[in-house]
């Protein structure tokens, strides 16, 4: 039979069990957080960085593909004939 001392200790031993299962909970949450925010936040620096490189215009195709960039584009830029761009096409 468990005497009252012993009880106690099984209680104790218990809370500290539910404790530690507690904070080991609430220290995988804020690391999980703090993964997202180092994401989130490197993937806004990319964005940032594409930004600072990168222009947006509407132009037509013309014969034979042809896409022009325009000249206020090519000088804020600084492109040259010559220069290799990244063209990503979105229809109209």
């Amino acid at each position: 039979m468990i005497n009252g001392l012993e009880n106690c200790e099984l209680i104790i031993d218990k809370i500290l069990e539910y404790q530690k299962n507690l904070v080991e909970s609430y220290l995988r949450i804020i690391i999980e957080y703090q993964e997202r925010l180092i994401e989130i936040l490197t993937n806004f620096a990319n964005y940032k960085k594409l930004e600072e490189n990168s222009a947006v215009f509407r132009a037509r195709i013309q014969k034979g593909g042809r896409i022009a960039i325009p000249e206020i584009e090519r000088e804020a830029m600084n492109l040259k004939e010559g220069d290799i761009v990244r063209v990503i096409i979105i229809k109209d």
